[in-house]
């Protein structure tokens, strides 16, 4: 099997998350301390902030994560993955192979990380968001869109008026009054008429 590739921006997380860890002078890194490390990156900072109050989230997280038994000062330990965390990265490692990318990211990851079951940093997100996740993750993927990628064929004026949806893919309704899909097809029309009658 191939090392998982992560992108920059995730591997910051990912290091910013141990180190939180290691300052907690906890035994296992968990999804709370990858939460922490996310409210650090400005583009999910902004994406929860427009749900509500990122610092409530922080502080909720640092409370459950001061309650959390640490190790002894006088012990050496080199932080291990919980059982949670290790379920977060298989889960997102599914999550891409059905998605075809090459490289983790965070979108990836916090997507996993709401689905999480019986993980108080799932609670805490979601209780954020208001539980909302279907805009959550449109918002959140739209602030960490890097590739905005433009359809051939329109200018930067009509992309900003047209919705983004819009932007990547073909609206048929916008078209059906070129193409009138029935004319020409009379013995099908009858066919499909006399079928729909049939007691």
């Amino acid at each position: 099997m191939a090392p998982i590739q992560l992108t920059d921006r995730l591997e910051h997380v990912r290091l910013r998350a141990f180190t939180i860890c290691e300052q907690c002078r906890h035994e296992f890194v968990m999804p709370e301390h990858l939460l922490a490390a996310l409210l650090e990156e400005t583009k999910f900072f902004r994406t929860i902030n427009s749900f509500s109050n990122p610092s409530t989230l922080y502080n909720e997280i640092f409370e459950f994560l001061t309650e959390t038994e640490s190790v002894p000062m006088e012990i050496d330990y080199e932080p291990t993955l919980s059982t949670q965390f290790q379920k977060l990265l298989s889960d997102t490692v599914k999550q891409m192979n059905f998605s075809e990318v090459e490289a983790m990211d965070i979108i990836h990851v916090v997507n996993s990380l709401l689905d999480l079951e019986d993980s108080w940093a799932s609670y805490l997100l979601g209780k954020s968001i208001h539980n909302e996740k279907a805009e959550f993750m449109c918002q959140l993927i739209d602030a960490y869109d890097d590739q905005a990628a433009e359809p051939q064929g329109t200018t930067k004026e009509e992309e900003n008026n047209t919705p983004r949806w819009k932007q990547l893919v073909t609206c048929m309704n916008d078209h059906y009054t070129r193409h009138n899909p029935l004319i020409g097809r009379d013995s099908e029309l009858k066919r499909t008429i006399q079928v729909l009658c049939r007691r």
